[in-house]
This record gives structure tokens, C-alpha cells and sequence, in this order.
């Protein structure tokens, strides 16, 4: 269990939902691309996790659109 997942056990909170939320999407977007990687099916160019996860999740989850998930976009 991760420092993050403890912390949202022991108190909650909407912030670190969402954080787990995104953790969890962008390690199953990921793993998807390598199986799709190792298969041929894309390309190495294929697109960033993190953008996929911005592009398709900013208007549903704050931290998203937030300053510290936004620096993982460059």
C-alpha cells in the first residue's frame, strides 16, 4: 500500500481520491500502450499518458487541471 493510499484511509478526502483516481488510470492507460507497444500495434511517437489522461478526464476530476499534474505535461 502507498503513502497515498494510507493517507486516504486514515482521512478521507476528495483531493486524494481524485489523485488515486488519475494514479490508477494513467498505470492502466500505461500498461495498455506497452501490451500495445510489444504487439505493433502503435507506434514508439505514440502519445503521452499524461496527455491522454488531461484530454480526456480535466473536466471531471479537479486535480487534472491542477498545478501539479500540469507540470507532468511538458
Amino acid at each position: 500500500m502507498t503513502e497515498l493510499q494510507r493517507r486516504f484511509l486514515e482521512y478521507g478526502g476528495e483531493s486524494i481520491r481524485e489523485q488515486l483516481l488519475t494514479l490508477n488510470v494513467r498505470h492502466s492507460l500505461s500498461t495498455a500502450l506497452v501490451a500495445c507497444l510489444g504487439m505493433g500495434l502503435v507506434g514508439v511517437g505514440a502519445r503521452n499518458v499524461n496527455q491522454l489522461v488531461h484530454q480526456e478526464m480535466w473536466d471531471l476530476v479537479e486535480y487534472v487541471r491542477g498545478e501539479h499534474f500540469g507540470r507532468l505535461l511538458c
